[in-house]
C-alpha cells in the first residue's frame, strides 16, 4: 500500500519516476516499490518521501475534499453525455481511487460507475457494480451520498424498467436534498428525472412541475440538448392529461431546437410525438404517417417504440398484414440487437410486444396464443408490475376466451385487467 501511495503522490505533483529516486536508488528499483514488489529500508523511504515533500503522516491525510469534487465533477460529464471525455476521467478515476480507503469515496465512485454503464448499457459491469455496492452500510454515510445513493438507484431501475421502484428511490433522493446544498446541476437533472418518473407511473402533474422547473435552468444555461430533451417528456405529460394545445406548442420549440443543433434524433422524437396525439384524436393514418417518417431517421433500438406506434394504428385499423409487415420490422431489429449483445430489458419488452401482434395475426402462430401470452408476456409483465400492460394483455385474453364462449374464464381475465388497472390508479 505504501508504494501506491507514493505513486499517488508522484502523479498528483506531475512528477515523473526518475526526478523522485535520483541519487537515492535505481528507476527499476523505485517502481518496484511503487507496484509493492518490494518494501525499502526505512532510510530509502524516508528520502523517497522528502523528495515529494511528504512526511509519513502525509500519507494518511489524502485529499478527501479535492477527490471527491474530481467524482462530481465526472458525474457531471456523464449527466452532460459527454461520453469520450467521461471515459478518459473515468480512467483516471479508477487508478486514484485504489488510494483511497474511506468508504464515502469509494461508494460515491461505484454510484457514478452505474450511471456510466447504465449510460454505455452495460449490464454485465452494471451487475458487478449492484453487488459492490449493496455491501456498503448507509448508516454513517453522509446525507449529500445518501442523496447520490438514492438518485442513482432511481436511475438503475429506469434502467430495468422498474418504474415503481425507481419511484420510490427518487422520493427518498427529494428528501436528502431538501438536508443538504447540492451542485445545481446535481439538483436539476434530479428534476429531470422526476419528471420521467412520474411520466411513468402516471403522476403527470409531478411530472409536469419538475420537468418544467429543468427546464426553465436549461433555457437560462442555454442548454439545447437537456431543454430539448425535456421538453419532449413535458409534450408527452401533456398530451397524458389531454392537453393537445400545450403538447404541440412543446413539440413547436422541440422542433426548432432540433433545426438549430442539426438533431436528428429530437426530430425524430418531435414526429413521434405529433404521431401519438393523432393516434389519441383518432386520426389513425396521420399517426401512421408520423411514425413513419420518425422510423425512417431512427436506427437500432430506437426504431422499437416507433414499430410498436405502427403497430398499434394498424391494429385499430384491424389491418393484419400491414401488422405483419411491421412485426417483421420489429423482429429483425431484435435480432441486429441479440447480435451486438446482451438484450436490456427495454428490447425485451418490445420483443414481447412484437410477439403478441404475431401470435395473433399470423395464422400458423395463432394457436400459440393462449399460452405465450399467459406463460410469456404476462409474467414478464408482471415481474416488472408494468400494470397498463398488465390490463392490455389480460384484456386480450378475456376477449379470447368469450369468443371461445368460456365464459367464466373469459370473466378471470377481464376482471383481472380491470384490477391491475385499479392498481395503476392507485399508485
Amino acid at each position: 500500500m505504501l508504494g501506491k501511495l507514493l505513486k499517488y503522490n508522484r502523479i498528483k505533483q506531475g512528477k515523473k519516476q526518475e526526478d523522485i529516486c535520483r541519487d537515492i536508488c535505481s528507476v527499476s528499483y523505485y517502481s518496484k516499490i511503487e507496484n509493492n514488489r518490494i518494501n525499502p529500508a526505512d532510510e530509502v523511504f524516508e528520502q523517497l518521501l522528502n523528495r515529494l515533500n511528504l512526511t509519513s503522516s502525509d500519507l494518511e491525510k489524502l485529499d478527501y475534499e479535492e477527490m471527491k469534487r474530481k467524482l462530481i465533477n465526472w458525474h457531471s460529464l456523464i449527466i452532460r453525455k459527454q461520453t469520450s471525455e467521461a471515459e478518459r476521467v473515468r480512467n483516471e478515476l479508477a487508478e486514484e481511487i485504489e488510494y483511497f480507503h474511506d468508504s464515502h469515496i469509494q461508494l460515491m465512485y461505484l454510484l457514478f460507475a452505474a450511471r456510466f454503464a447504465v449510460f454505455k448499457e452495460d449490464i454485465h459491469y452494471l451487475e458487478e457494480l449492484r453487488q459492490a455496492i449493496s455491501e456498503f452500510s448507509l448508516e454513517e454515510v453522509p446525507e449529500d451520498i445518501k442523496f447520490y445513493y438514492e438518485k442513482i438507484h432511481t436511475i438503475i431501475y429506469i434502467f430495468f424498467e422498474r418504474y415503481d421502484q425507481s419511484r420510490n428511490h427518487a422520493c427518498l433522493a427529494s428528501d436528502y436534498s431538501k438536508e443538504v446544498v447540492l451542485p445545481e446541476e446535481e439538483l436539476i437533472d434530479h428534476f429531470a428525472l422526476l419528471g420521467r418518473v412520474g411520466l411513468e407511473t402516471g403522476d403527470y402533474s409531478i411530472s409536469i412541475d419538475f420537468t418544467q422547473r429543468a427546464i426553465n435552468v436549461y433555457d437560462r444555461d442555454y442548454n439545447l440538448h437537456l431543454s430539448g430533451a425535456c421538453r419532449v417528456l413535458l409534450a408527452r405529460a401533456y398530451r397524458k392529461v389531454l392537453k393537445f394545445e400545450k403538447a404541440i406548442e412543446e413539440l413547436d420549440k422541440v422542433a426548432a431546437i432540433s433545426e438549430q443543433t442539426q438533431n436528428t434524433r429530437l426530430e425524430a422524437e418531435v414526429l413521434q410525438m405529433r404521431g401519438e396525439i393523432y393516434a389519441q384524436s383518432n386520426k389513425q393514418m396521420d399517426a401512421i404517417h408520423c411514425f413513419q417518417q420518425s422510423y425512417r431517421m431512427r436506427s437500432g433500438r430506437e426504431r422499437l417504440v416507433t414499430i410498436h406506434s405502427i403497430l398499434q394504428e394498424f391494429e385499430k385499423l384491424d389491418s393484419g398484414q400491414d401488422i405483419l409487415s411491421w412485426v417483421a420490422h420489429g423482429m429483425e431489429t431484435i435480432s441486429k440487437l441479440k447480435n451486438k449483445r446482451m438484450l436490456i430489458p427495454f428490447d425485451e419488452k418490445y420483443e414481447l410486444k412484437f410477439l403478441y401482434y404475431l401470435v395473433s395475426y399470423d395464422r400458423v402462430h395463432e394457436k400459440d396464443f393462449e399460452a405465450t401470452v399467459k406463460e410469456k408476456i404476462l409474467p414478464f409483465f408482471e415481474d416488472l408490475q408494468d400494470w397498463v400492460s398488465i390490463a392490455f394483455y389480460s384484456e386480450k385474453l378475456g376477449s379470447y376466451y368469450e369468443k371461445r364462449k368460456e365464459f367464466d374464464e373469459s370473466l378471470i381475465w377481464y376482471k383481472k385487467s380491470i384490477q391491475s388497472l385499479w392498481a395503476r390508479a392507485r399508485y
